[in-house]
């Protein structure tokens, strides 16, 4: 390499590690958008409220009903309502969920641990065995580069954004 292309090269990570960084003093709040991770639900328009979608999961039974409480979850996430939405998951069964739901369900439980500052239980939720879809590979690598930034590597935030 020549000695140009080390300099421009160094300057971009410089760059980028910068603008990764975040400020001194009190962190920001994080949570990432996850509506469009679930499929539509028949029977339910997509303008329903968290209320609406826990209503409908008292009729129903099986993994349709995760999906609606997940849904549910989701929506309560976004609104910034964590206690309703972690005493949701709480109440849905890991072992009975489908491969999807469990992986949502994952992926709500780390947005909701980077929301009250805890990164790294974010980083042990978001390890899959499986190839996820891409909708959600977007939005897992989004969770671990600002988990990665909030426990202090901004490399690994870097290269997970670049992934």
């Amino acid at each position: 390499m020549t000695p140009l292309r080390h300099v421009l090269l160094t300057l971009c990570l410089s760059l980028l590690m910068v603008s990764c960084t975040p400020p001194t003093g009190k962190k920001p709040v994080v949570i990432t958008p996850t509506s469009d991770l679930q499929p539509e639900i028949a029977g339910m328009p997509a303008a329903s409220s968290a209320e609406e979608f826990l209503a409908q999961s008292l009729k129903t039974t099986g993994d349709l009903r995760y999906q609606l409480q997940l849904k549910a979850a989701g929506m309560y996430i976004e609104q910034g309502n964590l206690e309703q939405a972690q005493e949701i998951l709480r109440s849905i069964p890991a072992v009975s969920a489908s491969a999807a739901s469990r992986r949502l369900l994952k992926i709500h439980s780390a947005n909701i641990a980077m929301a009250m500052n805890q990164p790294r239980d974010a980083l042990s939720l978001l390890s899959f065995s499986e190839i996820l879809p891409p909708a959600e590979q977007l939005v897992v690598s989004e969770i671990r580069a600002h988990a990665f930034l909030a426990v202090g590597y901004p490399l690994e935030a870097i290269k997970t954004r670049v992934q």
